[in-house]
């Protein structure tokens, strides 16, 4: 099932999966797995910035339209994950303004439609990327260490990656 959630806040203790979750106010956070077919965000927060008071293991999102990642956490800190984080979308994938971390985990794979980090640049923190782009816009991605790809698809626009160490790829 699904749900809107538009204050408060919710722990989610166990492994989770839902078809819909609309996440309009409050805080949801957990340490179990996190997997939303539909998932939209106006408001609220959603995860932590790290994993030191406990954070959900893996975390996968997939949103039918564009997808501002940089609403997950506040102007300080985006979503930690300690094993894995993917975040896909049917439109564009944006980093949102500031300065901070959207995502980090081990392993981050990003994909979209329409671009990723095209307006705002994706910043994650991660030792293994892939990145999906399947039709048009640009892919922006600034990883905060080395790190190895685990997979490059660009189907349209530009490619653009820096980080902070070496790149390798992943066989």
């Amino acid at each position: 099932g699904g749900f809107t959630m538009s204050g408060g806040n919710l722990n989610l203790a166990t492994n989770s999966s839902f078809s819909s979750l609309s996440l309009n106010g409050g805080a949801l956070t957990g340490t179990g797995s996190i997997t939303v077919s539909n998932f939209s965000q106006t408001g609220g927060t959603f995860g932590t910035s790290n994993c030191v008071a406990g954070c959900f293991t893996n975390v996968d999102l997939t949103s039918a339209g564009n997808f501002a990642i940089g609403a997950f956490g506040t102007t300080t800190g985006g979503l930690a994950a300690s094993n894995s984080i993917a975040l896909r979308s049917g439109g564009a994938l944006d980093g949102g303004a500031g300065t901070f971390v959207n995502a980090t985990a081990p392993t981050v794979t990003l994909a979209a439609a329409n671009g990723i980090g095209a307006i705002n640049p994706v910043r994650t923190d991660t030792g293994s990327l892939g990145v999906i782009n399947t039709s048009t816009g640009a892919v922006q991605i600034a990883n905060a260490g080395g790190l190895s790809l685990a997979g490059v698809t660009q189907s349209g626009g530009d490619f653009m990656l820096a980080a902070g160490g070496a790149v390798t790829q992943s066989a």
